[in-house]
């Protein structure tokens, strides 16, 4: 389901330039044949309740509650909600935005200076300014998260990752999946790290993460979300996401 949003604030200055122009709340979710796209400003998510899954030509964040996904200028994307979603979208000027804000996509756990600074913001853009200062500060000095699952451009290497999409509990491993495309092991192995960065088990891993996000999001109990993401037992579930994630999934997605 693609996010639908309505205007909360709208920064409005005459004669002036301003930074922050437009905050959002999250009003709904609505099934939409949304495609990727891109646009002039740069656009913050920050994420109260549900998960957001921004698509982008380079692969998929995934945006648990509690963290904040940052989409620079021109970056093609997508953003699609999971649940019962509560949060903020807030769009910025292009020129603030590639001066103070990350180049490329990157997701970070909240901290509450951020949200104080996005909460406290005030709406006369004279004010605002610094403001926008601290919080670009405080967001460059927040380490990126490892919620990212780049997509391979080799066909036969995306034969196996929508493979993996599609049956994400499949114990296919990858001499299965050497016969399945006939590319050598050593091939496959050296092609997969070098398009993806990760190996076949880390990517799989990634992709069962975050397909289980998507699914606790939306209510799902954790004891059929495991095996559906191809967990033989619930508690190697919460072990890998606990270490993943520094939190168990009841913490995370908490009524």
């Amino acid at each position: 389901m693609a996010c639908q949003w309505y205007i909360s604030r709208v920064f409005f200055s005459a004669g002036r330039i301003m930074d922050l122009l437009e905050v959002h709340h999250l009003a709904r979710s609505t099934h939409q044949g949304a495609k990727l796209h891109a646009q002039l400003e740069g656009r913050l998510f920050r994420v109260s309740a549900g998960v957001v899954t921004l698509h982008t030509d380079q692969g998929m964040w995934v945006v648990p509650p509690g963290y904040m996904a940052w989409v620079p200028p021109m970056q093609l994307h997508l953003p699609v909600s999971h649940g019962d979603m509560r949060g903020l979208r807030l769009n910025f000027a292009e020129a603030w935005s590639r001066g103070q804000m990350p180049a490329q996509p990157r997701v970070i756990r909240q901290s509450q200076l951020l949200v104080s600074l996005l909460d406290e913001m005030p709406l006369d853009p004279s004010l605002n300014t610094i403001y926008l200062q601290v919080f670009a500060d405080a967001f460059a000095r927040k380490p990126a998260q490892d919620l990212f699952l780049p997509v391979p451009q080799d066909e036969r290497l995306r034969q196996i990752t929508q493979g993996l999409f599609d049956k994400p509990d499949s114990d296919a491993d990858l001499d299965d999946w050497v016969e399945i495309i006939g590319m050598p092991r050593r091939t496959l192995t050296r092609r997969f790290q070098k398009e993806t960065g990760l190996s076949f088990a880390q990517w799989r891993q990634q992709l069962r993460l975050m397909l289980a996000m998507e699914q606790l999001a939306a209510g799902e109990p954790v004891a059929e979300v495991a095996p559906r993401v191809g967990y033989q037992s619930v508690s190697a579930f919460i072990q890998v996401f606990r270490r993943a994630l520094g939190e168990t999934p009841k913490s995370m997605f908490a009524a």
